[in-house]
């Protein structure tokens, strides 16, 4: 899913803005698993009522913004330079002789990407 979700933007940006970065497919892709990780932590909330205890809370929003960039800044660049720049090639390759700019493929990223941040929404 995560593959597809690269491949998918790393074709994106090529064709939109002539774009070869590995970096803006793999941070969509860490952000693809923010919305996921939310999205199990909504999910375990409202069947148990647990909750993870934010230690951010005790800091002004403007200091929870930079602390929160500090922390997700590592997973994208780590994705990108430990996972994604040695697998590029094998992943590109794996669709090779597709379009992504399918209905389908259009409609499979909205469910990965959106249906779940639309559910952490609603859960909360």
């Amino acid at each position: 899913m995560y593959h597809f979700i690269y491949w998918f933007f790393y074709k994106y940006f090529i064709w939109r803005k002539s774009f070869r970065s590995s970096i803006v497919a793999s941070s969509t892709v860490g952000l693809a698993i923010a919305i996921h990780i939310l999205l199990v932590l909504s999910i375990i909330k409202v069947f148990t009522g647990w909750t993870i205890k934010s230690f951010l809370t005790n800091y002004e929003y403007g200091a929870r913004k930079w602390i929160m960039i500090l922390m997700i800044l590592p997973l994208f660049f780590g994705l990108d330079f430990f996972y994604f720049r040695k697998r590029k090639d094998e992943i590109l390759n794996k669709y090779v002789a597709q379009n992504p700019f399918t209905t389908k493929h259009i409609a499979l990223i909205f469910l990965i990407m959106l249906v779940p941040l639309i559910l952490t929404f609603v859960l909360n």
